[in-house]
């Protein structure tokens, strides 16, 4: 019900855009063009149409933030801890440490049974 492939549309207070994520046996990790994200997932306990999201995300050198942080000249990473709807298109703001951030998470496709087995 939660693996799968979703596409990640996001508005900051600067700028917007669209990243990837991939939800496999509790692992999400995904891209977008600057950032990278690495993390795990587990259904909300008290409502299973909602995942528990934690990602660590990477911000490369160079790369600004739609939350309005310019770049910086060294690689940094921060934590988000968030909930979200399982395979819904429904918008959402998550809370970064940087201010934030409204998405809308969609489901693409299933994991391939190849990979999945």
């Amino acid at each position: 019900m939660y693996d799968g492939m979703y596409l990640v549309e996001y508005l900051g207070q600067t700028g917007a855009g669209k990243a990837i994520l991939v939800f496999m046996d509790g692992i999400v990790f995904g891209h977008d063009t600057g950032v990278i994200y690495d993390g795990r997932y587990e259904p909300c306990s008290d409502d299973p149409r909602h995942m528990n999201v934690a990602l660590r995300l990477t911000v490369p050198k160079g790369i600004a933030l739609v939350q309005g942080v310019p770049p910086q000249p060294a690689e940094y990473n921060f934590e988000i801890h968030t909930r979200i709807p399982a395979q819904q298109g429904a918008p959402i703001t998550v809370e970064t440490p940087y201010g934030p951030v409204a998405i809308r998470i969609a489901f693409l496709r299933d994991i391939p049974n190849a990979i999945a087995a």
